[in-house]
């Protein structure tokens, strides 16, 4: 008799069944449970989003970037308007006039705002005239005087 070697039948059963589980194996990993460390972390944030969007949006605790710049402006805004209505208070003509007029910082403060802001319409001369090409083009002026003779848009000049 002869003895033919035994082969291993539940080897080629395990090789079989195991290249035929390949997709059964990938269908069982995406059907585990998650970690309770990342179901923790993912309700939290679930939880943080809807306190933080409760607070934003319903009850105005929190307030957006636009909202706290206008509040700024606003703040300053009106103390720029109490400053305003202290200064005119204290303010007559004998103070404008008296004091202001013949202050030399004050009278320079002045002539730098005037030859900053208003020499493109009425000239640093006050002449009123603007050159547009080789004509010379007449501007508005200031036609009013104070008591003195001065322009009353260029008190720091005398009329003489």
């Amino acid at each position: 008799m002869s003895q033919e070697p035994k082969r291993d039948i539940s080897r080629k059963k395990k090789a079989r069944s195991s290249s035929a589980n390949t997709n059964s194996t990938a269908s069982r990993n995406t059907t585990q449970k998650l970690p309770n460390w990342w179901l923790f972390t993912f309700y939290g944030a679930v939880v943080w989003f809807v306190v933080y969007w409760v607070m934003y949006y319903h009850t105005g605790m929190l307030k957006s970037s636009h909202e706290l710049v206008t509040e700024k402006i606003v703040a300053i805004q009106q103390a720029k308007a109490a400053e305003l209505e202290k200064t005119l208070a204290s303010l007559d003509d004998s103070t404008l006039v008296h004091e202001w007029a013949t202050a030399p910082e004050v009278v320079s403060a002045g002539e730098a705002v005037y030859l900053t802001n208003c020499t493109a319409c009425h000239a640093a001369d006050l002449s009123a005239t603007m050159a547009a090409g080789t004509t010379t083009v007449p501007l508005p002026a200031c036609h009013s005087t104070t008591a003195s003779g001065n322009s009353a848009a260029n008190p720091w000049r005398s009329s003489s």
